[in-house]
């Protein structure tokens, strides 16, 4: 059966579709090691074939004819059988269309041997043929095949769905020597990612790649069902250059919901009352379910591998055996009998005690189902639950369901920090704004949430203000040691990181005096983001991994904000990057980033993607950066943050600035350039401004690039971010301003520690001086702590100085070592890599008029842009020309593009 193709989704804004994914052959992706086995296997003699099996819909046949292909182009004469159980007692029915039609088969040994002897002719090329389905083909069938294939006429390519029993067929066909078995698992989930960005075009948010890899369990089959029916109702759509997943249920295509019905049918009445109550309350005990049927219709669902049966603490929990199946049962599932099962579900509770926290999870929900909302109580205690267990999107659904008027001071705190969590902040400011509290403690509590999420909303004068209206009436020492924490985080968000770590100077190396341990986690956290900035690495490293490693509250005290492991370990990410040890770093952040996806928290995902994605532009991932702030992009439009969009803006357009998407860095350059003129306040640094000096370069314009860096370099400095006015007082190096930026890269690095500063001022020094040994040297540094673009670059100037003095064999040993730094780098191109033999002989006037005129652009064009005459171009022209031994602009262009 053909699925049907997906109709255009609905109209909506920002839309974009992907109406060919029905018609187009998926890619095959995350099968490398199977298809290295094979070929090696295909071209051994002594191979009679290859079997591919596997659970149904998980690309055996896709890899299958991939095998076929190769083997086409390798030569052999091929051809496709195709096995089916109507035909499985037909003799030689999957196979006739491939005999010679002279054969007479009236009598079937004699036809048999005039087959064998056609095929072993002498000179005939072995041929090769492929069986899909091989459980289903005739004995007959079979029994040629493998005569054949014995007798080297014919080798086998065959698929085998897993968990069909042996028949004669597959025991006469498979049971022999030389045949290669690959068993082919379901697909892992960075596997689907890749997939996913390869037919839809584009980055695809990790929580949608996430969702649609639970609900498809990796198998292919039923995720391009889920994508091509989330594209046809809209949940699945373009906004910011991502696809955004809208909506948590999928059920697909009506095509994999008829396929997953088939696969539930025939479990008889009771089985199918107990699956619907498993999709609408799972996990439940096995006493619960044999309310809906007997014990053998409860064992006759685990014999089919339906359900699966564990147990969570002293009770035994039953779960349906594949996500899909329960998205599919409750999408049929009528709303009468939705409010019934979760009705019987809340009795069964109650006449049990409802002793267990979940206990009034399950009563509220099936309250809220029957009626659309539940006692305020009821709701609180459920959303206590919740809170605890860190499911702030489940917390927040259940609290906004109760009249505000009925909230108490601590749901109305629990509400606040969901939202923050999620990403709502001015939900967040809705909630607190207005809220007045006698208890000092709750005021204070309330305070320390409020002033957080003004931070995050860029919004720090407005949380300093917030602060200290609240300490002018604490008079609690422990309660005004927390806001004075606040001070000094909220300076550092207010772009004055030195102001702040000064005010966090007295801050005890623990939670000690402080009323909750979620007080100085933040504060240690984001001192030491401070330190980073200040260029104190060392310092910046010790307390992050005090805040990341300290004893984990429970969020049920006065402030829940960075009591999750993902959110302390993001302090992490920063400072092991300034040391130098991006390896630590990436690790760090992956694993931050992985806890705080799991727990769909929003806000603390955005800047664990933004520091993601500096962190791979650091080290020359050009796509991974970019990946990282599309992410980012995605996540702060979901946030409605300003600040962090323009971060995301930056990195992206830059990013493919480098990768030579040129229109897609224009588009993000001006939406950033459309945007507010202000900067992100916290982790502001002015690096967005590398978007419209790396454009500008790989244009040619090196000199109005090196102005944009040197400009935002100054202010930085301005503000004190002493690391991000290395990293552009660097990167304008890179393009030629080595010896004008040097006196201040050194000031720089004297107030600064780490191995990442050492680096750069060793690249500085070596670009200004031109030394061909210390380049080298400073690009084997660099490449050591996972610096590979710019180990690729130093790398390029070696070979270049090397060549000047004409020392031939180490020039190529340097470009040698800079292709292989540059092959880390994913496809970044920048003009320290793509002119290397234009350097060897060329001013910096006659390489930058090069550049640009490589790109096509015309004299007067050129002449404008560096304000020349267009006489003065012209002769630079003829003079690189002459130099580099070529005749014109058309040769100027491949050869600068040539690395």
């Amino acid at each position: 059966m053909t699925p049907p193709a997906a109709p255009q989704p609905g109209e909506r804004p920002d839309q974009g579709g992907c109406a060919d994914c029905a018609s187009r052959r998926w890619p095959l992706v995350g099968r490398d090691q199977e298809i290295a086995a094979a070929e090696q296997a295909l071209d051994d003699i002594r191979t009679a074939g290859v079997l591919v099996h596997g659970p149904a819909g998980v690309g055996k046949s896709r890899l299958a004819d991939a095998y076929l292909a190769r083997a086409a182009r390798k030569g052999s004469a091929v051809g496709r059988a195709v096995a089916t159980a109507a035909a499985a007692d037909v003799p030689l029915a999957a196979i006739a269309h491939l005999l010679p039609a002279h054969v007479d088969w009236s009598d079937p040994e004699a036809g048999l041997e005039s087959v064998l002897r056609a095929g072993a002719r002498p000179g005939r090329a072995r041929r090769t043929v492929l069986v899909d389905d091989v459980q289903w083909l005739d004995p007959a069938s079979a029994v040629l095949l493998r005569r054949l294939m014995d007798s080297g006429a014919v080798r086998l390519i065959a698929t085998l769905c897993s968990g069909t029993p042996s028949t004669r067929a597959t025991t006469t066909l498979l049971g022999g020597s030389g045949m290669l078995h690959q068993e082919l698992a379901p697909l892992a989930e960075k596997d689907v990612r890749v997939l996913l960005g390869s037919v839809l075009g584009c980055h695809v948010t990790l929580e949608a790649v996430r969702r649609l890899f639970t609900l498809s369990g990796g198998t292919v089959l039923y995720l391009r069902e889920l994508v091509l029916g989330a594209l046809r109702d809209g949940h699945l759509f373009l906004r910011d250059g991502s696809w955004v997943l809208t909506t948590r249920d999928l059920s697909g295509t009506p095509w994999l919901a008829d396929l997953v019905e088939r696969r539930l049918a025939g479990v008889g009445h009771e089985g199918a009352g107990m699956l619907q109550m498993l999709a609408l309350t799972e996990p439940l005990p096995a006493s619960a379910l044999r309310q809906a049927g007997t014990s053998a219709a409860l064992a006759q669902l685990q014999e089919r591998g339906l359900v699966t049966a564990g147990r969570e603490g002293r009770r035994s929990a039953i779960r349906l055996a594949h996500p899909l199946y329960g998205a599919v049962l409750r999408a049929q599932t009528m709303l009468l009998r939705r409010r019934a099962v979760l009705a019987a579900e809340g009795d069964r509770v109650l006449a049990l005690g409802a002793r267990r926290g979940d206990d009034l999870l399950r009563l509220a929900a099936g309250q809220v189902e029957a009626t659309g909302s539940a006692e305020p109580a009821l709701l609180d205690g459920a959303a206590a639950v919740t809170f605890r267990a860190h499911d702030y999107a489940r917390t927040a659904e259940l609290l906004e369901l109760i009249p505000a008027a009925d909230w108490t001071a601590d749901s109305r705190l629990r509400l606040a920090q969901s939202r923050f969590h999620l990403g709502r902040f001015r939900a967040v400011e809705e909630v607190l704004a207005q809220q007045a509290v006698a208890d000092e403690g709750q005021a204070v509590a309330a305070a320390h949430v409020r002033v957080t999420n003004l931070l995050w909303q860029d919004r720090a004068d407005d949380a300093l203000r917030v602060n200290k209206a609240a300490l002018d009436q604490a008079s609690d020492p422990a309660r005004r040691a927390q806001l004075r924490c606040n001070k000094g985080v909220a300076l550092i968000a207010a772009r004055r990181p030195a102001a702040g770590v000064r005010a966090l100077e007295d801050l005890p190396r623990g939670p000690e005096g402080l009323p909750s341990a979620d007080t100085w986690i933040r504060a240690a956290a984001v001192k030491a983001v401070g330190l980073s900035v200040l260029g104190r690495a060392g310092d910046a490293v010790a307390w992050a991994r005090m805040a990341a490693d300290a004893a984990c509250p429970a969020p049920d005290g006065d402030t829940a904000l960075f009591s999750h492991p993902g959110t302390r370990h993001l302090a992490l990410v920063p400072a092991l990057t300034e040391a130098g040890r991006l390896a630590e770093a990436r690790a760090a952040g992956l694993r931050a980033h992985e806890d705080l996806l799991q727990a769909g928290m929003t806000g603390p995902r955005l800047w664990a993607a933004v520091h993601m994605g500096r962190l791979e532009w650091l080290a020359g991932h050009v796509a991974d950066a970019g990946g990282w702030y599309s992410e980012a992009l995605a996540l702060a439009r979901e946030a409605d943050h300003l600040g962090a969009r323009r971060l995301a803006l930056g990195g992206s357009a830059a990013c493919s600035a480098l990768t030579g998407d040129l229109d897609s860095a224009r588009r993000s350059l001006a939406r950033l350039q459309e945007g507010a003129t202000t900067a992100s306040g916290l982790f502001s640094t002015r690096e967005e401004r590398l978007a419209e000096a790396w454009l500008l370069a790989v244009q040619g314009h090196l000199g109005a690039a090196c102005s944009v860096l040197t400009q935002a370099a100054a202010a930085a400095r301005c503000t004190g971010h002493l690391n991000a006015e290395a990293l552009l007082l660097t990167d304008a190096a890179r393009l030629g301003g080595a010896k004008a930026v040097l006196a201040r890269a050194e000031e720089v690095a004297d107030s600064c520690d780490g191995a990442l500063a050492a680096g750069r001022l060793r690249f500085v020094r070596a670009a200004a001086d031109g030394s061909p040994a210390e380049l080298l040297a400073t690009g084997h540094e660099l490449a050591g702590m996972g610096a590979h673009l710019l180990a690729a670059e130093a790398h390029a100037l070696a070979a270049a100085a090397f060549a000047r003095t004409g020392d031939g064999r180490q020039a190529d040993l340097a470009s040698a070592q800079a292709d292989e730094a540059r092959a880390l780098c994913q496809g970044a191109a920048t003009p320290g890599l793509r002119t290397t033999k234009a350097a060897h002989v060329l001013t910096a006037r006659e390489r930058e008029i090069a550049l640009i005129a490589a790109t096509g652009a015309p004299s007067k064009e050129i002449a404008a842009s560096l304000s020349l005459s267009v006489r003065t171009v012209d002769n630079y022209l003829q003079r690189v020309y002459k130099k580099l031994g070529i005749a014109g602009r058309r040769e100027l262009a491949r050869l600068m593009h040539d690395r």
